[in-house]
């Protein structure tokens, strides 16, 4: 979960630690554009009984000791510093790095490719390729943020009036139904965002498309 104690990376390292010590691990790392991953993890802290609003969540600045608070944080999506770290202790050719938007773009000759190069004894004619994760409408995001606002929850960073923990799993089942206008990342993120957000990632982005020879520039990644 991205808000919990791992949304700072502090469970990444630990984690990597403890592969490290499997005979021969392999790790697989699907990284995803940043301008999209920041509005996803937004929805999710929606999701999760959130309701600031996006500017407030990704700038905050009521808690002064990061570490010890489930919060946003532009470092944790610095993918090249976490595929680093795993390389330090795995070896580089133990860590295998892909797009999220190239299984989107096509996910059955992705994982076809997939479980040829990792050698899958994998049918792929009986995997399901339904998608039911379904975003946020524009109408579901903006009666959640009333209705987390009677719900504790377990999210640290929210007010709430009062605590009505029925309704939280009620109303999440009833706005995930609601698909019309879908959200849009394009929506949520300014000009003078986009240029922080680019600021915050550029140079570890250049640095994986010489060293992984990725193509973020073919899905927009900021660069």
């Amino acid at each position: 979960n991205i808000h919990n104690g791992a949304y700072l990376g502090l469970f990444s390292e630990y984690i990597a630690t403890k592969i490290s010590k499997f005979e021969n691990p392999q790790v697989i790392i699907f990284i995803r554009n940043q301008y999209d991953i920041i509005v996803s993890s937004y929805l999710q802290y929606i999701k999760e009984g959130g309701n600031y609003s996006f500017l407030r969540y990704i700038e905050h600045e009521e808690f002064d000791r990061s570490n010890r608070t489930s919060l946003f944080s532009f470092s944790h999506f610095d993918f090249y510093n976490l595929i680093l770290t795993y390389e330090s202790l795995l070896g580089k050719e133990n860590v295998h790095v892909y797009l999220f938007e190239d299984f989107l773009s096509d996910q059955k000759s992705f994982i076809s490719s997939f479980i040829k190069n990792h050698n899958l004894e994998i049918d792929i004619e009986k995997i399901d390729f339904t998608k039911n994760n379904n975003s946020y409408s524009y109408i579901s995001l903006f009666l959640a943020r009333i209705i987390n606002a009677f719900t504790r929850k377990n999210v640290l960073y929210k007010y709430y009036i009062v605590n009505l923990p029925f309704i939280y799993d009620y109303a999440r089942e009833m706005l995930r139904r609601i698909k019309i206008f879908p959200v849009k990342s394009k929506s949520f993120i300014n000009e003078e965002l986009k240029q922080l957000i680019k600021q915050k990632y550029s140079e570890s982005n250049k640095s994986l498309i010489n060293e992984y020879n990725l193509d973020l520039e073919k899905y927009n990644y900021p660069l």
